[in-house]
This record gives C-alpha cells, structure tokens and sequence, in this order.
C-alpha cells in the first residue's frame, strides 16, 4: 500500500539526502551489469534534480511513501495549459536491485497513477508529457506513446486521455 504526497515538506528533504547518500555508498554495485549500471547512474541524475528542484519549488514535488513511511519513488510535476508534464521521476535507489533492503516494487507505477489522477482532477482527463530519460519503455507498459519530439535518449512521449482512462481501471 503506498501514500500519495503531494508537497516536498522537510521529511521529503531529508529522504530525498538519504537516497543520495544510498546512491554514492550503498549502491556500489559490484555486477557486468551494464543496464543495471546505466539505470543506477541515470536514477541518481534524477534523483539529484529533483532534490534540487523540491528545495526551489516544493509544491511541485510528488511521492509516493511506502506504510512504513519510506519515500519510495518521487517527481517534479509542472501544470500546463493542457496537461501536467512530468518534468523528473525517480525511485529510490534500492529498488533497482531486489535483493536490497527496503526494496519496493510498484513504488513508480503507482506514483503515475497518483499523477494521472490529479491531471484529471485538475481537467486535463488524465494528459501527462513526459521526457522519458532513459525509461521509454516503462512508460510505453503504462500507456504512453512517443510524440516525435525529444532525442533518441530521452523522447516525448504521452499519455493520452484514453490511455490515461484504461490506466486508471488498472489496480495498483
């Protein structure tokens, strides 16, 4: 069960420092792995990013934390004129590799569904614009399809009040 959080308060900071400590000291990850080790590095840019922007703009952070209380994924969402764009979206740095403690599983789908839900509350029936930074196909398995805008490495993409609908009828 996850808890959707919706302003970047001074718990959120301090989570936010914590996973940054995890992604410099816990995580070195000794693997051929090279996927791995391309999305822990890209995780952390991302990481880094949002703790940034949450310090600037902390109405703009969004998370989800675990019944534990953990912040488990997190995002920096901006409203548009049509819909929300989801400008960074991170997981914690332990849920990359399953064997880790404090893993958690469906911490960032469930973060989009938050995201989704409050596009639609806000009549935007669920649009979200995403630069997909290395992640396209997470967001294609959720519904998105790319636009033709952005780089081969990071490309728009959308998830449409249609797909939006069918990704809300979806259970968590």
């Amino acid at each position: 069960m996850f808890f959707a959080i919706d302003l970047a308060d001074a718990l959120v900071h301090s989570q936010l420092r914590e996973w940054l400590f995890a992604t410099t000291t816990n995580l070195n990850v000794q693997t051929n792995d090279l996927e791995l080790l391309r999305r822990i590095q890209t995780n952390a840019r991302l990481i880094s990013l949002i703790q940034e922007t949450a310090l600037l703009q902390p109405a703009d952070f969004r998370g989800i934390r675990d019944e534990r209380g953990t912040l488990q994924a997190g995002a920096i969402v901006t409203e548009m004129n049509d819909h929300l764009y989801l400008d960074y979206i991170a997981t914690a740095p332990w849920n990359l590799i399953p064997t880790l403690p404090n893993y958690c599983q469906g911490a960032a789908k469930s973060l989009i569904h938050s995201i989704v839900r409050e596009s639609s509350d806000r009549g935007y029936n669920g649009r979200i614009i995403v630069d997909a930074v290395g992640s396209a196909g997470f967001y294609r398995k959720m519904g998105f399809v790319e636009t033709g805008e952005g780089s081969v490495n990071a490309p728009e993409m959308v998830l449409t009040s249609e797909a939006a609908k069918k990704l809300m009828e979806e259970n968590v």
